[in-house]
């Protein structure tokens, strides 16, 4: 079952790191192969005081040495700091009042709970309908939001009040909160305020909450996800929770 589970682990980082930068430098180098000199080395001047040459040749990392070294050098997950009543009951400390507070143009001073997340990688792992994801607010670079995927490309969502049905394009998603948003008073960003999100920006999948040392668990996603996941926490959890201190 452990041999089991650290192969999964491997593949699932081949799958989020490998295959997608092999892929991206790939696509790179064959952009600029045309080029007359595309393959050639770059030349650096090194400092003045420099007592054995005056240039460093230095030759750019081939598209698999790219792959390779992602591999071994990025982390497969991370811990995000949460606030706010939007994910409520799935994340979050709010109670119900502090909910009803809550605006779209002001992010909520809330004592904050964390999460641990996986990284993401379209279209060789993305975000699937049922799954908590992370992803930079498509109006403001320096937010992180978390919300819930509730549709997919080509899926259609009906709008009753206004008798018209809105079909999600081609490589995006649909994401909105958990909590409940029917009352003009609690009403969180989400696809409804800024629309569809790439599902390439979709970076993260929220795999697990920490409330605190002994309010913790695994955050209810997809069947799919729930699969592709399971090594993955298996194998970081109990780095993250000595992260903080749990």
């Amino acid at each position: 079952r452990t041999m089991t589970l650290r192969l999964a682990y491997n593949w699932e980082r081949v799958m989020t790191l490998f295959l997608p930068t092999l892929a991206a430098a790939s696509s790179a180098a064959a952009s600029t192969s045309s080029s007359l000199f595309a393959n050639k080395p770059r030349t650096t001047t090194l400092a003045e005081d420099d007592p054995t040459s005056t240039t460093r040749i230095t030759t750019p990392l081939t598209p698999l040495a790219s792959a390779m070294d992602a591999i071994a050098t990025k982390a497969m997950t991370q811990v995000f700091a949460f606030a706010g009543g939007a994910m409520a009951p799935t994340l979050g400390r709010e109670d119900a009042a502090d909910a009803a507070r809550a605006s779209t143009s002001k992010p909520s001073s809330s004592k904050p709970s964390y999460v641990l997340a996986r990284r993401l990688a379209y279209p060789f792992r993305s975000a699937q309908v049922g799954d908590v994801v992370a992803f930079t607010h498509p109006q403001d670079e320096a937010r992180v939001l978390i919300r819930r995927v509730s549709a997919i490309e080509g899926d259609e969502l009906v709008d009753a009040a206004n008798a018209s049905v809105y079909v999600v394009p081609n490589a995006h998603c649909w994401v909105t909160s958990d909590a409940d948003a029917d009352e003009p008073k609690v009403r969180f960003e989400d696809s409804r305020t800024f629309g569809p999100i790439a599902l390439n920006s979709i970076e993260w999948r929220v795999m697990y909450s920490f409330e605190s040392a002994v309010n913790h668990g695994a955050v209810v996603n997809s069947a799919e996800a729930s699969v592709a996941d399971e090594p993955v926490l298996r194998e970081d959890l109990t780095a993250a929770r000595e992260s903080l201190g749990y």
